[in-house]
């Protein structure tokens, strides 16, 4: 199965589906009083083109973890659950994907590592988090080690795209834990572990949800100490008060557009329906058992 190449204006549809998505989030984080921000190419099309970047099928909200956790217990009773529906990997459900994602019921995306999987498929949203990061060397190394356990069994995933040997490697610790209740305590371990500084109790945070190039990054607590309004679309989202030092340590150059061979979606579709909710779809083009995507529609 190959992914689908979405029109200009298939494009622009998907990302307003994703805007009322980012305004339902917005709307319980202000309401409750959550820190947010946005974060990843929608944080760096804000600043750069005042709305999403031309070309970026995904939103991306970060969350220091308190927050998110406050986040995460309103969230039903707040939200608009008939719509949206709140998704994080527990014991009986593995999502292959480290962090918690809210999904629009009345859509159907499938991606290439979840369509053979019988959990929510509509359009997604990533909810990232910001963690306490420890002082010293030796303790940032074994937080970061502990980090990558954590999301290799919470995801139960070897990843592929960050070399033949971290993908080995992770096939080789799966295979040494196969079972499910053994990979729940696994990554609960790690978890307690990896979380063991509270944010704001250091002068540093970090991503502990990621890959292997996201999880070692440390950034400074100051530059998420209040955040700023910027322009995104036809409103304002927040942003944090150290915007240009954190996008320059992602991205250096932010401002400067990528060349035009790399200015494409990076999520990889295999089949996009806007206008239909995915439980329409259950059985046929996803799920255990589904036979897949047909090609017509790739």
């Amino acid at each position: 199965m190959s992914a689908k190449t979405l029109s200009p204006d298939e494009l622009r549809s998907l990302q307003m589906v994703l805007l009322e998505m980012l305004l339902e989030i917005d709307r319980i984080c202000t309401k409750h009083s959550i820190k947010y921000h946005i974060d990843g190419g929608t944080f760096l099309g804000a600043i750069r083109h005042k709305g999403f970047i031309p070309w970026d099928d995904d939103v991306d909200v970060l969350m220091p973890r308190p927050d998110f956790e406050r986040f995460s217990a309103l969230w039903p009773l707040h939200a608009d659950t008939q719509r949206f529906t709140y998704v994080g990997a527990s014991p009986d459900l593995l999502t292959r994907i480290p962090m918690v994602k809210i999904y629009d019921n009345h859509t159907t995306c499938l991606t290439e590592n979840q369509w053979d999987l019988d959990t929510p498929q509509g359009l997604a949203i990533d909810i990232l988090l910001l963690d306490g990061c420890p002082n010293s060397k030796l303790a940032r190394a074994t937080q970061v080690m502990w980090a990558m356990i954590y999301n290799l069994f919470i995801a139960q995933f070897a990843p592929t795209n960050y070399g033949k040997f971290i993908e080995l490697g992770c096939r080789i610790l799966l295979g040494v834990v196969r079972s499910p209740s053994a990979r729940h305590r696994v990554w609960r371990h790690a978890e307690s572990r990896m979380t063991k500084v509270p944010y704001g109790s250091t002068p540093w945070v970090r991503y502990l949800c990621g890959g292997p190039t996201t999880i070692p990054k440390v950034f400074e607590l100051a530059w998420f100490a209040d955040t700023v309004m910027v322009d995104f679309e036809d409103r304002q989202v927040p942003a944090p008060i150290g915007y240009h030092e954190y996008l320059t340590k992602h991205y250096g150059d932010y401002m400067t557009p990528p060349p035009e061979d790399q200015r494409k979606p990076h999520h990889g579709f295999l089949f996009v329906d806007l206008d239909t909710p995915y439980e329409t779809h259950r059985g046929t083009l996803f799920g255990k058992g589904a036979p897949g995507i047909p090609s017509a529609e790739v």
